[in-house]
């Protein structure tokens, strides 16, 4: 299904158009409509029934753990195989744009990478989190202070957390760190490891 996005875009230094949620604006223009046209008559792919090829996508880009964030101890995979067939042509990219961020849970190996990347990339369309962390709910601040980008991540549904070992011990039991996060994730689903 195609991405139904606001159509304000802003130019980007590569000089492609994006709108303001950061997914590219593909919209053919001039010589590219000619293109475009063909590539959706002539591939076999793009001729399937709609309702196949997202089947197909769905398979193809979903059901991976991303593992971002910028520590040294974050294993990086880089852009997946599977990431390329959002360059194929833009009839690909328009069907399948946000089918990575909706059908694959990120992980991040604390709440600092967390914040980092929620901010930068706007993970709006996120859906499934994994985060370990030392103080997954604990900043400089201590322990009243919640420090979750809930607001960088509107669409979150389920967290897996992995509370390790660390100094929120000396403040409070290990009970009352769940307690207080299953209350500040009220309708997200939260799991902890």
């Amino acid at each position: 299904m195609p991405v139904s996005l606001p159509r304000r875009s802003v130019r980007g230094r590569l000089g492609f158009d994006k709108f303001e949620n950061g997914i590219l604006d593909l919209t053919p223009t001039g010589n590219e409509i000619a293109i475009t046209e063909q590539n959706a008559q002539r591939s076999p792919l793009l001729r399937l029934l709609t309702e196949i090829r997202d089947i197909i996508w769905r398979y193809a880009l979903g059901h991976r753990v991303v593992r971002l964030g910028s520590s040294r101890y974050a294993y990086r995979d880089g852009i997946g195989p599977h990431l390329s067939l959002l360059r194929v042509c833009r009839q690909v990219y328009s069907e399948t744009a946000l089918l990575p961020h909706t059908l694959n849970t990120f992980a991040f190996c604390g709440l600092s990478d967390l914040q980092l990347y929620a901010q930068r990339r706007r993970l709006f369309k996120v859906q499934n989190l994994s985060l370990e962390a030392y103080q997954p709910v604990l900043d400089s601040m201590g322990p009243c202070h919640l420090n979750l980008p809930l607001v960088d991540l509107p669409q979150l549904r389920k967290i897996d957390i992995t509370l390790l070992k660390g100094w929120w011990e000396n403040h409070m039991g290990e009970t009352e760190v769940r307690d207080m996060l299953r209350a500040h994730l009220q309708g997200i689903d939260v799991q902890f490891h």
